[in-house]
Parts: structure tokens; C-alpha cells; sequence
């Protein structure tokens, strides 16, 4: 008599077991314990995650400089610089924005351009800021010096014309 009532408990205790198996299957995961969470937050970083490298942080502190807001507070730097190019009452041309690195996630973003005045001057005339990339920060821009426009290229053939000693040739 003992023994079939085992068996009769010992069968329901085991449908017991599968039935609380089957429902513990059916809730939340319990590795989980503050609740189910977005499967994209465990996916890939982000691209606001990621670090910058090269042409992609260079595009970034372009857009960063151009869209900053400008000093005169009407705009952005963009606007401000296409309402200075109509100051200058002179033919523009060649307008161009481009950004070099000086330091880990700083830029010098320069705005440079071509003007033709009276009498068929042209002088080369520009704007510069500095972007830090890290911080989101632009410095407001400055004027740049005759110096600064000239191209690089240009400056090292100068420098290495300058460094060159004439070379003589003896007669035979």
C-alpha cells in the first residue's frame, strides 16, 4: 500500500517538475534580472561610439567649423563668410574650405579664396578656424596673413630655392 502510494506521488511530483520547467521556459530571462533588454544596445557600438580616424574626423571638423554658429550671431560660420564675400565688391573666385590637423582631434579649418579688384588685382585673402573635433568646440575666426595662403608646395620649393648654392661647372 505504501508503495503504490510512492508511485502515485512520485508520478505526480515528476509532472509537477515538467510543468514548472515548461513555464519557467515561457517568462523573462532570469540572467537578465532587471528586465528584457533592446537587442540593439548589445549589438555593435554606435557611430557616435567609434573612434574618428583621418578623412572621416577631417569631414567632421569641416562640418563642425561650418555649421558653428558665427561670432556676429546671424548664422553659421557659412553664412557669415558667403555675407563677407559680398563685402569685398570684387570678383571671388576659387572659394575653398579645407582642414588640416595640428594636434589629436584639432584642426585648423580654413575658408580661402581668389579676389579680382580694380584694375586686374588679385590677391588671395581667407578665414581660419580652430575645431576640436573631441570637444565639439570652434574658435571664432580670424583673418589670415599673407604668409598663411601661400601653398605649402610653394613654400618648400622657396625654402629649397633659397638653400640650393649655384653650381659651377669647370671648364675642360
Amino acid at each position: 500500500m505504501n508503495t503504490k502510494r510512492y508511485r502515485e506521488s512520485r508520478a505526480g511530483l515528476i509532472w509537477l517538475g515538467c510543468a514548472l520547467l515548461a513555464a519557467a521556459g515561457c517568462g523573462d530571462d532570469p540572467a537578465i534580472p532587471f528586465g528584457p533588454v533592446d537587442e540593439a544596445v548589445l549589438q555593435e557600438p554606435g557611430p557616435q561610439d567609434r573612434v574618428l580616424e583621418g578623412a572621416e574626423e577631417e569631414t567632421r571638423a569641416l562640418r563642425l567649423a561650418r555649421e558653428a554658429r558665427a561670432s556676429d550671431g546671424e548664422g553659421t560660420n557659412e553664412d557669415w563668410v558667403k555675407r563677407q564675400m559680398e563685402l569685398a565688391e570684387q570678383d571671388v573666385l576659387f572659394p575653398r574650405w579645407e582642414a588640416r590637423r595640428t594636434a589629436a582631434g584639432k584642426y585648423e579649418v580654413t575658408f580661402t579664396y581668389t579676389v579680382v579688384g580694380i584694375g586686374d588685382v588679385v590677391a588671395r585673402r581667407g578665414f581660419a578656424w580652430t575645431a576640436d573635433v573631441v570637444l565639439m568646440l570652434v574658435t571664432p575666426p580670424r583673418e589670415m596673413q599673407a604668409e598663411e595662403l601661400v601653398p605649402r608646395s610653394s613654400r618648400v620649393y622657396q625654402r629649397r630655392a633659397l638653400e640650393r648654392r649655384p653650381v659651377e661647372l669647370s671648364p675642360e
